[in-house]
Order: C-alpha cells, then structure tokens, then sequence
C-alpha cells in the first residue's frame, strides 16, 4: 500500500488544519489520520494511489484560508498497516 507522513509546520493549530485535511482525504479516496503534535505541527498519514498522495501533499503546502504554511515534509513509503478511513486524531 503506499502510503505518505506528511509533517507541516506554521501556524496549523487552531485554523481547521486537520478537518480540511480530512474533507480533502476524502474526496481523493486517501485512507489514514491527522493530528496535532507537541511541537504544534501536523502530522498527516495517508494511503491510496500515488498520484493521489501527491495531490494531498500539493494540498498540504498551502492548507486552508487561515493556515500559514512554513514548512512541508513528505516522505513516501510502502505500508502494511492498512486504515479504513480517514480521521482526526
């Protein structure tokens, strides 16, 4: 399965960051989660097609309207852990 972690880092907290990473999981049939972390990034685990991940990490480096996006880290792997849906944690 392939599958992307996406690290964002800026102002992502407090801005709907992961409900609009949902929204936008879902209409690319993406599998996985988003959540906040300590440091105050988002973590996005995603799987589906390869073009797919692509767009959501295209996505990822603007966000949503009220998002600030500093940074973007993506790294693509293949994954047997398979998810069902895709949620905030």
């Amino acid at each position: 399965m392939d599958e992307v972690r996406i690290k964002i880092h800026g102002q992502v907290h407090g801005v709907g960051f992961r409900y609009y990473t949902t929204l936008q999981a879902r209409d690319l049939n993406l599998t996985g989660y988003a959540r906040n972390l300590p440091d105050e990034s988002v973590e996005i685990v995603a799987q589906g097609t390869k073009e797919n991940l692509e767009q959501l990490v295209d996505w990822a480096k603007t966000g949503p309207r009220h998002s600030r996006i500093e940074k973007v880290v993506a790294q693509f792997s293949n994954s047997e852990t398979k998810y069902t849906d895709f949620q905030i944690l």
